[in-house]
């Protein structure tokens, strides 16, 4: 997964929360039922603020977003699956034997 770092100025995260950021594909929880991170598919639109802050798309690829800021933290490949409706995770769990 690609990622960035740096802080935002109130300002900053406030257009970052404005900014269309694509389609919601997923929540992903990291304890409980309270999402941490969305994955979404990027639009057309928005690559180009994607691509300003350092994060490389590729065809199919979702932007994980995190769900407090908005802010993107990384890309996930198109190869990568999403979560299931019986709880496997692939950010964090072992494929399914």
């Amino acid at each position: 997964m690609n990622t960035h770092g740096g802080s935002q100025s109130a300002e900053g995260r406030e257009a970052t929360a404005r900014a269309p950021m694509g389609e919601l594909e997923c929540a992903i929880a990291s304890h409980g039922s309270v999402p941490t991170w969305f994955a979404v598919r990027p639009h057309a639109e928005s690559v180009p603020r994607y691509e300003q802050l350092g994060l490389i798309l590729e065809p199919g690829c979702r932007v994980v977003v995190e769900a407090n800021s908005p802010r993107p933290a990384g890309v996930r490949g198109p190869d990568k699956p999403v979560p299931s409706a019986t709880g496997f995770n692939p950010y964090f769990d072992l494929p399914p034997a």
